[in-house]
């Protein structure tokens, strides 16, 4: 049997893949959106409780965006391919988590 056909069905174990980024941070935000709706109360009522929660997210979300572009351009400008790609695939995740982030937020506050 030839060895290279059987090594070529694994993928390489440094590839991160565009998936992955977008799981990552969606996983983030999805622990951080739980974390500040339980700080606020799950069962709460009132208008305060309801405008502290949007405040929070909206804070959250800005930041992960942030730190998100941070994270893409520094990739997107290193010297090795692997991270220049990563950082493509981080800046557009960024955009999508800033989309999610803020119907997470309206989500949220119609609660």
């Amino acid at each position: 049997m030839n060895e290279d056909l059987i090594d070529s069905d694994q993928p390489p174990e440094d590839d991160v893949s565009f998936s992955k980024i977008f799981l990552i941070n969606l996983i983030i935000m999805l622990t951080y959106s739980i974390l500040l709706r339980a700080l606020v109360g799950f069962g709460a009522k009132g208008e305060a409780v309801v405008l502290g929660f949007g405040i929070f997210m909206i804070l959250a979300v800005g930041a992960h965006f942030i730190i998100g572009l941070i994270v893409g351009f520094i990739w997107r400008f290193h010297s090795n391919a692997k991270f220049r790609s990563q950082g493509n695939y981080q800046l557009i995740t960024s955009i999508f988590m800033l989309i999610i982030g803020f119907g997470t937020c309206l989500g949220g506050i119609s609660i």
